[in-house]
């Protein structure tokens, strides 16, 4: 048997995770550069290295003067839109799933309820439901309430869709806080609420944002549902995207602005992970993951 050193182990580790860091962050790369090449290159003679004209960019943010008039086939201003109709949809559902599905998963954590293993099951079996499965009955519902194509009416849905994975989370993260810190709270005072928002929440926030996160790229990826459930006036990101998938001039899809639209999607949560790493890390291993 070889032995190998720890010195050796861990070199042989580090070039097995970046082969593994470079397989996932090609495709992100390629979208770069077939964003800054014209329709012409990026059929003809397609290259590994970005030419660097950012043209596309700055056609689809509305600088078409700045762009040279290059006449690509979407407008800043439907992007725009689609930028804020996902961070109004996403943000908002979010927040309402992380209200709602923070005080079950306490509920379940903290009282003992007759079958609340099975609950919490139940609860989490809810999202193991293929979406598609549930879009001719939502369809049906909005349009007998008058919900389609309005901010309300996908909020809703992205909060439901939510909810079981906020609730399974939460309740791990919850577990991981001593009863002995509420009670010492609920003894100085303090009603059983208070010592949730003033002693548990304080210590999980780890937890919190890293359930955020998820539930936000979760919200912000979503496509079918969004598809279906809305028009011209809330069309979010991933549809919109979809939308510059039309045959261009050459009879093909216009492959620089999808990848320029692609990046420009990517860019909010991707940044908003890097700024709040530090919780992300600590709420990670913060034992949500211990069943």
């Amino acid at each position: 048997m070889i032995k190998i050193s720890k010195k050796t182990e861990f070199k042989l580790l580090t070039c097995i995770l970046m082969i593994f860091v470079a397989v996932d962050i090609f495709p992100i790369y390629w979208m770069f550069v077939l964003s800054t090449t014209t329709r012409q290159a990026a059929l003809t003679n397609p290259s590994l290295i970005p030419t660097l004209d950012l043209s596309v960019y700055l056609t689809l943010f509305g600088f078409e003067k700045i762009a040279g008039g290059l006449g690509y086939a979407f407008t800043s201003s439907d992007f725009i839109k689609y930028y804020l109709n996902s961070s109004i949809i996403c943000f908002s559902a979010a927040g309402l799933s992380m209200i709602i599905g923070s005080l079950a998963a306490y509920s379940l954590a903290r009282f003992k309820i007759r079958g609340g293993e099975n609950i919490a099951f139940w609860i989490l079996s809810i999202r193991m439901m293929p979406p598609i499965a549930t879009v001719i009955p939502l369809f049906l519902m909005f349009n007998t309430l008058h919900l389609l194509d309005t901010y309300h009416g996908l909020i809703l849905v992205y909060t439901g869709l939510n909810l079981p994975f906020v609730v399974w989370m939460m309740r791990g993260f919850f577990e991981e806080v001593p009863v002995d810190l509420e009670e010492s709270a609920m003894v100085d005072g303090c009603s059983r609420l208070n010592a949730f928002f003033r002693v548990v929440l304080p210590l999980t926030l780890p937890g919190i944002v890293a359930t955020i996160v998820f539930v936000l790229i979760m919200s912000w990826n979503e496509f079918l549902l969004a598809l279906v459930l809305t028009g011209t006036t809330t069309r979010t990101l991933p549809v919109g995207i979809q939308t510059f998938m039309t045959t261009g001039v050459m009879g093909t899809y216009q492959w620089p602005q999808i990848g320029a639209a692609g990046i420009a999607a990517s860019v909010p949560i991707i940044a908003f992970a890097i700024i709040i790493q530090k919780y992300l890390v600590r709420g990670l291993t913060l034992g949500a993951v211990k069943r």
